[in-house]
């Protein structure tokens, strides 16, 4: 049990390098797709002071609400790929 072989360090690396990548371009997505989801799909959707005008909007534009939502989604992802064990993510 001594020390890594070359073979066996350059696997763990590329193994690190991969996942950070994939998280890079996960927040890749929530960096381009918050700012729809924050501040262009409310100002369409919400009505202030207007319930049944915001309910009305929500009815008619169910894919804009779907596309606000990306960004959570891309959230959760993050979440979910940070609190998996390393082994669990190399598979």
């Amino acid at each position: 049990m001594g020390a890594p072989g070359p073979r066996e360090k350059g696997e763990d690396v590329s193994s690190t390098k991969r996942q950070a990548r994939a998280a890079g371009f996960l927040y890749l997505l929530i960096a381009l797709s918050a700012p729809v989801g924050l501040l262009y799909v409310p100002g369409k959707l919400i009505v202030s002071g207007n319930a049944t005008a915001t309910a009305d909007n929500l009815r008619a534009s169910g894919w804009l609400l779907r596309i606000g939502e990306l960004p959570i989604i891309f959230w959760l992802l993050i979440r979910d790929a940070r609190t998996r064990p390393a082994e669990a993510l190399a598979t």
